[in-house]
């Protein structure tokens, strides 16, 4: 996509500092980047050090990704509070990146629409109706994924999805962070997604590949 056509996509300005945690390499075939930030303290991160990190650029984020990095992931914390985002995707839209943010929806950025692939994880605690209205943005626009601890997770999600009016696009995940802890939670939620019909299971797969690794 050619951001020089779409006159409505911010200029770039003076680049202020933003988080960014580490350099991630998940699999040789697929280098991702990752910087952190956060405006929802949420009970079932897996991800302790998330609130660590070093503040860098744009410029500073844009110099470290090798050439040979054709997938970039945005994760976090929240990445679309920071101010920068839209500097960030424009410089790696422009490099031929493909581009994948992974937000907790609670942001709507229709400037970044269509140049990247968005996978909103809500949490239970969102059916506070401060945070339905911008869920309902995204429904059109991303793959929402629950992370699930049990079935009251599970019902409070269903709960969720019916207010958004998002059925095709959704994906359940186990939380857990040890392979023996997330198989009976996968095969539990196999059986719960048969018997609504709708969505799709995903496992944690770094976890069966790495284990509990930092950077997977």
């Amino acid at each position: 996509m050619d951001y020089n056509n779409i006159s409505r996509f911010v200029k770039i300005k003076n680049v202020k500092k933003i988080k960014m945690n580490s350099k991630v390499y998940n699999l040789k075939c697929q280098p991702y980047d990752y910087f952190i930030a956060n405006n929802v303290l949420v009970h079932n991160c897996d991800s302790k050090y998330a609130k660590e990190g070093k503040e860098m650029t744009t410029k500073d984020i844009i110099d470290l990704i090798d050439n040979n990095c054709q997938n970039v992931t945005i994760t976090g914390g929240e990445p679309l509070l920071q101010p920068e985002i839209e500097d960030l995707v424009k410089e790696l839209t422009h490099q031929g990146k493909t581009i994948h943010i992974e937000t907790n929806g609670t942001i709507f950025r229709p400037l970044i629409i269509g140049f990247c692939t968005f996978i909103v994880s809500p949490k239970p605690d969102f059916l506070n109706p401060r945070y339905l209205d911008v869920l309902r943005k995204w429904s059109q626009h991303a793959t929402f994924k629950f992370v699930i601890r049990d079935r009251k997770d599970f019902d409070e999600a269903l709960r969720l999805c019916s207010l958004i009016d998002v059925k095709d696009n959704v994906y359940f995940m186990p939380e857990g962070v040890k392979e023996e802890d997330i198989k009976p939670k996968l095969l539990q939620l196999v059986e719960w997604v048969k018997e609504i019909g709708y969505g799709r299971v995903t496992p944690r797969l770094q976890i069966y590949l790495f284990g509990n690794a930092r950077g997977t």
